[in-house]
């Protein structure tokens, strides 16, 4: 048998490690790995170390899951792989199907790896709007210290100069706009409003460069490779805004912070639209600030949660409705909160002189509603009145009915919603936001998202694109150079498929969004010491990610760290002056307790 010795000597001899200098592993060599155990990872001699990192994000469920390994074993059986082009197989067509009712997005494209998702999403865009008669638009927008892989193309909107810089001979050029990292919000600025002050800068940019823009990437709410840094998200609720504005396509990469990372299945779901000026406010010229807004202080418990829920209701049929009339061919471009002083139009679309109030019953006044639609027919202009349960509980007959009225005589809308866009979903209820955008919860859509990572739970290779149904129909037609020709050998493999359908089935089962969140709060009351440490700065949290700065950091501060963590069990990889954890969801408070204290003991010497 291979001795530990052995291992790191042909591993020096023959592999070439990825983000490493290969000359640092004689003084610091890579953890010789025999086998894995849920959280755990086990050395050659039994050594067992605390993956406290899920194996760079990828690992939910833990190593060598039986649910998973049985699923992979039963595809072999069948069918090891096939070419997804000409081919197709059931595996895919289901993976494809529960993806597209998790985001509200359609018509999987897969690769391999996350920066393969970037070079896929980036290339639709720009080819979408050449398909369009517009290519000119095909440029792109990142934010700055963003990170979207290493591939060129991924690399061209990535801005960490350490992957960037060597390679810049070969990169297109990309503009990369203020992030709205909290860290670097003024004394007394909150990090809602830095993130507001940043999106103008983004407006700033595209109100000069919309004409030549194809796409704005971003990563939601943690930009991992800068240090995981977070921000408030009203940046994304304004980003894609600001996207439906200048039409510029919005591309999520959601491939390190999807799949229940940031305590939502994906990020996006954080982003809620805001409310209308004067919501319930009770009614014409009352906006924030208002004598009549909200006045909770005095109000019985049970009745600020119902005028929430009334709030939290308006919300979400705003948003779901919204990305249907974005969306959908209704053959009339919408406009959102479309201000008409003394009114702000919920939906308005100019070309029908059409008008879409929502209402959900906390502020329902006939009275008020007859003399605001008097005053609109005075201008020319139809509305049509819905409740906000009729949007959440029966959107197509909602979208059908605005049909009927652009188009007379009525008859039916040629693509009737897919179960993603209706909301249906094959997972239950785990509360408010534990399910996609698609299924009727608050938050933004992208026009694409990108996944990797957590999608197999760390088992095998996969990535996958999912685009509107507006994009997919700018490439179908009888041109073969129309179509989008892009292709990976391993494109939608079986066996990796049946691996992500396993994790959905975890996550379907076991309730782990819901159970997440609990574990979120008790961790973070483990962590409580850690934050307190004097080394520390900016400790912050989002989910199941934790991190936090190192003050006196001084170069070769990360490798110290990981090398005094691993000699206490724990497998760490610091990025610069930030320590993270993003352990793997089977990870227990007594593991969480042992990793917090490990931790201590490596803030505790000054050498480090």
């Amino acid at each position: 048998m291979a001795t530990d010795n052995d291992l790191l000597n042909r591993t020096r001899a023959a592999v070439w490690h990825p983000c490493t200098q290969m000359k640092q592993l004689e003084a610091a060599p890579p953890l010789a790995i025999a086998r894995g155990e849920g959280a755990w990872l086990i050395d050659p001699d039994g050594r067992r170390y605390l993956d406290a990192i899920s194996s760079w994000w990828v690992n939910l469920f833990g190593h060598c899951n039986p649910r998973i390994n049985a699923a992979i074993i039963d595809q072999l059986g069948k069918i090891e792989h096939v070419m997804l082009a000409g081919a197709t197989h059931v595996p895919v067509v289901e993976l494809s199907e529960r993806l597209a009712a998790l985001t509200g997005l359609g018509h999987a494209f897969y690769g391999s790896d996350g920066a393969s998702a970037t070079e896929i999403a980036l290339k639709m865009s720009a080819h979408y709007w050449r398909n369009s008669g517009r290519p000119e638009k095909n440029c792109f927008i990142s934010l700055k210290n963003g990170y979207h892989g290493e591939t060129v193309g991924a690399l061209s909107v990535t801005d960490i100069p350490l992957f960037k810089d060597t390679y810049a001979p070969l990169l297109r050029h990309s503009v990369q706009v203020p992030t709205p990292d909290s860290r670097l919000a003024e004394p007394g600025e909150t990090a809602e409003a830095y993130a507001l002050r940043c999106a103008n800068a983004l407006e700033a940019h595209l109100a000069e460069n919309a004409a030549t823009t194809a796409a704005f990437i971003v990563e939601p709410l943690v930009q991992g490779a800068a240090g995981m840094a977070m921000y408030h998200p009203a940046y994304l609720t304004r980003a894609r805004e600001l996207c439906d504005r200048y039409q510029v396509h919005l591309i999520a990469d959601e491939i390190a912070v999807g799949f229940g990372r940031t305590g939502t299945m994906f990020a996006c779901e954080q982003a809620l639209l805001p409310s209308p000026s004067g919501r319930g406010a009770g009614g014409e010229g009352a906006g924030a600030g208002s004598d009549n807004a909200w006045r909770f202080s005095n109000h019985p418990a049970e009745s600020i949660e119902f005028a929430r829920q009334l709030r939290r209701n308006q919300t979400e049929a705003e948003s779901l409705l919204w990305r249907h009339l974005r969306n959908r061919n209704l053959g009339c471009k919408f406009r959102r909160q479309h201000p008409m002083p003394p009114y702000t139009l919920d939906f308005f679309c100019q070309d029908a002189a059409m008008v879409i109030e929502l209402d959900g019953g906390q502020h329902a006044d006939s009275e008020r509603d007859r003399r605001r639609d008097e005053w609109l027919a005075e201008r020319g202009l139809r509305v049509l009145r819905f409740w906000n349960h009729e949007v959440l509980q029966d959107a197509e007959s909602v979208l059908q009915a605005i049909w009927n009225a652009l188009h007379e005589p009525a008859r039916p809308h040629p693509h009737p919603l897919s179960p993603g866009e209706r909301g249906d979903t094959a997972f239950p209820s785990q509360g408010a936001g534990s399910r996609g955008p698609g299924a009727g919860v608050p938050g933004i859509r992208p026009d694409f998202i990108c996944l990797s990572k957590g999608i197999t739970g760390g088992y095998l290779p996969l990535s996958a694109v999912l685009t509107t149904d507006d994009v997919y129909a700018a490439f179908y037609g009888d041109a073969t150079a129309r179509g989008f020709l892009h292709s990976h050998s391993y494109t939608g493999n079986p066996l990796a498929c049946r691996a992500a359908l396993a994790v959905l089935d975890i996550f379907e089962h076991d309730q782990v969004i819901a159970a997440n969140r609990a574990k979120s709060i008790e961790f973070t009351r483990v962590l409580a010491e850690v934050a307190a440490h004097p080394r520390v700065r900016h400790f912050r949290h989002l989910g199941m990610i934790w991190a936090f700065d190192v003050a006196d950091a001084t170069p070769g501060f990360s490798t110290r760290f990981h090398r005094a963590a691993l000699a206490l069990g724990v497998f760490m990889r610091p990025v610069g002056n930030t320590v993270y954890v993003m352990p793997p969801y089977v990870t227990s408070a007594d593991d969480m307790r042992g990793l917090a204290g490990a931790m201590l003991r490596c803030l505790d010497n000054p050498a480090i």
